[in-house]
């Protein structure tokens, strides 16, 4: 680790289906290292940069030279959430202890 607390945040599996990712290649394997230019710290970070952004975009780039950046419309992505949870029999967004995050009001 470069520092206390770093954790390397990957991508476990493809997207699942979704118009929203129609065009992109899978991003399974990949290291995540920065949404909207916020370098990723470990995946508690990861989620406040999510909860916390207001940009019209969310903007994901991986740490593997030549990686795909991928690009998605922050409204869009936020309304398809749980019609991609629902097609796919995901129960939760997220941990309990990573919900509690979302849930939490930013600094």
């Amino acid at each position: 680790p470069a520092f206390p607390g770093e954790e390397l945040v990957v991508v476990p599996s493809p997207f699942l289906p979704h118009k929203l990712v129609q065009g992109y290649g899978s991003p399974a394997g990949e290291v995540i290292k920065s949404v909207n230019g916020i370098a990723i710290k470990n995946l508690r970070h990861l989620v406040e940069v999510l909860r916390d952004n207001r940009q019209e975009f969310l903007t994901f780039e991986g740490a593997q030279h030549g990686g795909e950046t991928y690009v998605f419309a922050r409204k869009e992505l936020e309304a398809a959430t749980e019609d991609i949870l629902n097609d796919n029999g995901i129960r939760s967004q997220g941990s309990p202890e990573l919900m509690k995050v979302w849930s939490a009001k930013s600094k």
